[in-house]
């Protein structure tokens, strides 16, 4: 199913001995996404669909996924440290979205497509447009890259990540079980002694029943 270029897996885990997966896709790709968990519906013994609905406010996972684990909303900002990063520069801006698949082309992202190129501070390959709507890529900035390896590595769980770039700076927000963050700050600590070169700064944590805010 990874070969469907708007399918992200938001998260997995194991629960009593069962392996769940949460995944979102464009609506497009429904009719073919629908024939392939039919037709691989008697690969293993409890091989089940849960649920499967249009999302009308992405959010409605996360209201899901708390009253099952409380979440921390964490905010990030990565930049190259030369001159004033604090406000990053607003000219351009490009909403996104990360899953948490990664190989040698770096991790899997998905924007609304633009007038404007994808900034290059994600370091993106493999850029392309589908429906007119969408740009997928793969982002290979290695604080990103380094950020959802060590994650799986540290058994963080990943939801989602979900971001701004701007020429001159990334910031991310990804939704962490609280229990987590501890373990998270010592992973972000770890990411700013090995890459130097990148400014990576702990901008928020909330907790995700509060009305949640990104400054600009």
């Amino acid at each position: 199913m990874s070969t469907f270029r708007s399918l992200m897996v938001n998260y997995s885990y194991i629960h009593r001995g069962r392996y769940n997966a949460h995944f979102t896709f464009n609506s497009k790709d429904l009719m073919d996404i629908s024939s392939l968990i039919v037709t691989y519906s008697d690969v293993a013994d409890g091989y089940r669909v849960e649920y499967m609905c249009k999302l009308d406010r992405h959010s409605k996972i996360y209201d899901w996924i708390n009253s099952r684990d409380k979440v921390a909303m964490v905010t990030l900002q990565v930049s190259r440290p030369v001159g004033n990063t604090d406000l990053p520069n607003p000219t351009h801006e490009m909403p996104f979205i990360l899953s948490d698949f990664l190989d040698e082309r770096g991790v899997k992202g998905m924007a609304l497509a633009g007038d404007h190129p994808v900034p290059e501070i994600l370091e993106t390959s493999d850029v392309s447009e589908f429906s007119g709507k969408v740009t997928a890529f793969w982002a290979k900035n290695e604080v990103i890259t380094q950020l959802v390896s060590r994650l799986a590595t540290d058994f963080i769980v990943l939801y989602c990540l979900y971001g701004i770039a701007y020429p001159d700076a990334i910031r991310l927000v990804t939704p962490v079980p609280v229990q987590q963050t501890s373990a998270l700050m010592r992973l972000l600590k770890g990411i700013m002694t090995d890459f130097t070169k990148w400014d990576l700064k702990l901008l928020e944590v909330t907790d995700y029943q509060m009305e949640y805010v990104m400054e600009e």
